[in-house]
């Protein structure tokens, strides 16, 4: 099963919510913090929310947080605007790098301020949408 799929990594993702290794993380993770939302105190039906997925299927308790079904919804909503503003990030820091190779060639960051490029790139791209 290839992970770097969405497929292949939600079906992981499934195969280890279903199993004995993530109920029984989910009761210590109970036990340790007791039977309430971390966040607002709600008591009642808890899930585990993923802080990070760096290490699905070995979690540590801190890469976890038990919360209510609106708090880990959420919670979700902000993990995944983060991930999308990293991405979005990465997106811009490859496409400035193309920019400045072609412009300046591939030892451009030798010999060119980073912050100048930057509002050179800026610029470039607004004139590219008008």
């Amino acid at each position: 099963m290839q992970l770097e799929t969405p497929t292949g990594w939600r079906a992981h993702y499934e195969k280890h919510i279903r199993s004995t290794q993530w109920r029984n993380t989910r009761t210590a993770v109970i036990k340790l913090r007791g039977a309430k939302c971390e966040r607002c105190g709600r008591a009642g039906d808890l899930e585990l929310h993923h802080k990070t997925y760096e290490r699905l299927g070995n979690e540590r308790f801190s890469d976890l947080e038990l919360l209510c079904n609106p708090c880990h919804g959420e919670a979700d909503r902000v993990r995944e605007a983060k991930v999308q503003a990293t991405r979005a990030r990465a997106r811009h820091n490859r496409a400035l790098d193309t920019y400045a190779s072609k412009k300046y060639g591939d030892e451009w960051q030798d010999r060119w301020d980073c912050d100048d490029l930057e509002e050179e790139f800026e610029r470039w791209l607004e004139r590219k949408e008008e």
